[in-house]
């Protein structure tokens, strides 16, 4: 057989075992879920590596997956222990998501969990996005054009997920917030998930974050805490991107639109 034509037997056997993981297993349920729900290069993989050094979650990255059921969560502890980082004892599982094909069909329960929005101003975003892709020799993203799309697309449906969670449920932050000063910020989110001890601003990456895919593949192990444009997402600006001048418009009006609701929601 072909690799397409055992990809849907593949998934049938992760989908029965993550079915039946999700019976036994008392953490998978999404009020015991914690997501960043982000885009590429906006610091994510920094802030889920100090999450998952909290010994209360479980988790290690980004790890692709659809939430159309709470059965995935039974997929999540799958891939966890796959990846040796499921903490069987932990209150939370954890999972980022930064693409919309994995949060755009999401089960209603899902909205149950406790979200930490992110999100960074657009140039720089876009810069490191093309940095990205092109010192890993991918064509993905292979202009300014291409990447502000992804970029307008992604915040957008940001946006739209961010009115779907409840108050309670919800915390947004921005880049900037992050790491100017990140011991606030982690406050916030120690606060806001209800974690004891708090978050501490310090990380030892896990492994499966330094994958292309799952994190950060550029410099996830190079730091052992958030710093100042120190978390493998900066990129000085070298250029101005060659976009139209109405996508330059959109990039700005989409971000501005997420730090308003945000700061419009403190917690």
């Amino acid at each position: 057989m072909t690799e397409n034509n055992n990809r849907p037997v593949r998934n049938l056997i992760k989908d029965c075992l993550g079915f039946a993981v999700s019976n036994v297993n008392s953490q998978c349920e999404f009020s015991k879920s914690v997501f960043i729900i982000a885009h590429m290069r906006c610091g994510s993989t920094a802030l889920s590596n100090v999450l998952i050094n909290h010994p209360s979650i479980s988790g290690f990255g980004e790890a692709h997956i659809e939430y159309g059921s709470r059965s995935k969560l039974g997929n999540l502890v799958v891939r966890q222990i796959k990846e040796k980082s499921w903490k069987y004892k932990a209150d939370y599982l954890f999972d980022k998501i930064l693409h919309s094909s994995y949060d755009k069909n999401v089960c209603e329960d899902f909205y149950n969990s406790k979200a930490i929005f992110l999100a960074r101003e657009p140039e720089a975003s876009i810069l490191s996005i093309r940095n990205l892709f092109e010192r890993i020799n991918s064509k993905d993203f292979c202009t300014d054009q291409l990447a502000a799309e992804y970029y307008i697309e992604r915040v957008s449906n940001i946006i739209k997920t961010w009115h779907c969670f409840g108050a309670r449920n919800r915390l947004g932050l921005t880049h900037s917030d992050l790491v100017s000063n990140p011991d606030v910020q982690l406050h916030k989110i120690s606060t806001f998930i209800g974690l004891s001890p708090p978050l501490e601003n310090k990380y030892e990456s896990h492994k499966a974050s330094t994958k292309e895919g799952a994190g950060d593949p550029l410099s996830s192990d190079k730091f052992n805490k958030i710093l100042a444009d120190g978390d493998g997402t900066s990129l000085s600006k070298t250029r101005d991107l060659e976009i139209t001048e109405e996508m330059h418009e959109k990039i700005q009006s989409v971000y501005g639109k997420f730090t308003r609701i945000i700061h419009d929601n403190p917690l």
